[in-house]
Formats: structure tokens, sequence, C-alpha cells
């Protein structure tokens, strides 16, 4: 287990597993593992897959960067990671923790922005990491 770190709502959280044996020795899984993210109420607030890092250069490495959206609220959070291998015979489990902080946006940050100067208004059009576009304008 491991301490991830802080973050805040629009954030990316890096995930990563190294899959083993029972004996310790790195192995491919079976299928692609799961992270399951908890909060310290116990519920789980989301489930993704892992994503092989290097399949060539590193056996059983995976990683996720886990976007924290509207679902999540300030508190701590775990995430569990399961997998298995040799077809079920060993089962891996591994879980790591973040804290979320107040701030932030669900949305994320803007990554893109473009503003159009018209008779009467400012208006801006902007993109944001959750892939939402959205508009403005100025004078309101």
């Amino acid at each position: 287990m491991k301490y991830l770190g802080r973050y805040r709502l629009g954030e990316r959280v890096p995930l990563a597993l190294q899959c083993v044996t029972l004996a310790g020795v790195p192995t491919w899984p079976d299928a692609a593992p799961y992270a399951d993210v908890w909060n310290a109420a116990g519920t789980k607030i989301k489930t993704v897959r892992m994503v092989v890092v290097d399949r060539f250069r590193v056996t059983g490495l995976f990683t996720r960067r886990l976007f924290l959206g509207a679902e999540f609220a300030v508190g701590s959070c775990r995430v569990v990671y399961r997998y298995t291998t040799n077809s079920a015979v060993d089962v891996g489990q591994d879980h790591d923790y973040f804290e979320l902080i107040g701030g932030g946006h669900a949305d994320g940050p803007v990554i893109s922005m473009h503003a159009f100067d018209r008779p009467g208004a400012l208006y801006v059009v902007h993109g944001t990491a959750a892939g939402r576009l959205l508009r403005g304008r100025n004078p309101s």
C-alpha cells in the first residue's frame, strides 16, 4: 500500500500496478487488471481497467491516470487493484490511497480557449480537460 498524494477535483491521479505471482515474481495476468475506487464510507465510486505500460520491456506493469470528476467528494479514497493469473489459481490484490482536498472543478482545467470580439459583447468558447465545451460572454 502506498500513499499517492493530495489532489483536487479535475486533476488526474496516476495509478500503477506491478502484477506478481504468489511467490512475488512479476507475471502477466489473465486479463487487464481492474482498479476499484472506494470512498472513506466504504462506497464504491468507480471501476476502471488498467492499461499495460510496455508489453515487450516490462513484465506485468500496468498504469492508468484516474480523472477526478463530479462523482468524487472531499475526503480520502482507497484504490483496490484486482487481477488473476494462471486462470484464477493465483488471485492478486493490492491497494493504494489518496486524499481529495477542497478546490478545483469537476470539469478540470481549461485546456483551450478562443475569444470572438463582436459588437455588443466579447464571446469566449473554451474546452475543459473533461471534454466539455463551454461558452460565455462579457458583459453577461
